[in-house]
């Protein structure tokens, strides 16, 4: 991996990991995916970090954290889905 420094959105949602997948697996239960997604973004996360996130994965802040691949923080964002979703589903399979 190139010694680069990570976005700080990449960096709260890794620190949080536990508590992200903790919350949205509590919400899950009785949410759609994508509302428990939102929904455990702006819980596990301080009102300011929720919207610096949102607006990462929303692809519009790609430029300010130099990122050059396009849809940096669109991928980031579909991908950290998927992972809380997979967490849900083997979860679910087991109980």
């Amino acid at each position: 991996m190139p010694d680069k420094m990570v976005p700080r959105p990449v960096a709260l949602a890794m620190e949080r990991l536990r508590e992200l997948q903790d919350c949205y697996v509590r919400l899950r239960a009785t949410n759609g995916a994508s509302d428990a997604f939102a929904d455990s973004l702006v819980t596990v996360f301080s009102p300011r970090d929720a919207e610096e996130l949102g607006q990462f994965m929303a692809g519009s802040s790609d430029e300010y954290y130099g990122l050059v691949a396009e849809n940096s923080g669109k991928r980031f964002g579909a991908f950290l889905m998927d992972q809380l979703e997979a967490l849900y589903q083997e979860l679910a399979r087991m109980i």
